[in-house]
């Protein structure tokens, strides 16, 4: 039916978003995402995508539905003429979209779930009996990788940067049972050294320059 309202768009409003247009539309299961460079043409798309919809036995959740604009200001409206909440952050797929672009907002919430992930395996990182290798395979398999999804596209700041080395440095000092710097006086270039372990930063890096 997305097909369908493009049609509608083009015959009722001669809006052809085959054309130069810039609205383009992301679907993933019942999860619609609505792109225009213009407030105009969205708002009309909106409408169609309602309309079609209901041709197929399908409504939009208008209550659900939220809107962000990214320097600008554009209200949208609902079928009834209401005004559609809208946000300076969006979630969509468990990823944290922002209207200044910046990726500090989805960059937090990843380190605030690996803080809690690598909490849960408390009994892991103190066990005596398992290596520093093998903690560090269950660290990088359950924490690293789902930390950096999605990040090999994402630009991050000299700040985000840091917050990701000093996430990851506290947790191969509890890896390793050396207590922080300023009780040991070990220091985190030590620490990497001893599991042969490399920045995040670094990481994520050469994992950005692959992609």
């Amino acid at each position: 039916f997305i097909q369908d309202a493009k049609t509608d768009l083009k015959t009722l409003h001669a809006i052809d978003l085959s054309s130069n247009i810039i609205c383009h539309e992301i679907i993933y299961a019942d999860d619609t995402l609505l792109i225009d460079a213009g407030g105009g043409n969205l708002q009309l798309f909106m409408k169609s995508v309602a309309d079609r919809a209901k041709t197929y036995g399908l409504s939009l959740n208008f209550s659900k539905v939220e809107s962000m604009s990214v320097n600008c200001e554009y209200s949208f409206l609902d079928p009834d003429g209401a005004a559609i909440k809208s946000k300076s952050h969006l979630k969509y797929l468990g990823a944290q979209i922002a209207a200044d672009g910046t990726i500090d907002s989805e960059l937090g919430q990843k380190l605030g779930t690996a803080a809690r992930d690598f909490k849960k395996l408390q009994q892991v990182w103190s066990h005596s009996s398992l290596s520093c290798q093998f903690k560090m395979h269950v660290y990088i398999a359950c924490i690293i990788q789902k930390l950096l999804y999605g990040l090999e596209s994402a630009w991050i700041n000299s700040a985000g940067r840091r917050k990701l080395d000093g996430f990851h440095a506290k947790c191969l000092r509890r890896i390793l049972g050396v207590a922080p710097a300023f009780v040991s006086r070990i220091s985190n270039i030590f620490v990497l050294k001893e599991l042969s372990a490399h920045p995040l930063s670094a990481i994520l890096l050469e994992r950005q320059l692959l992609y």
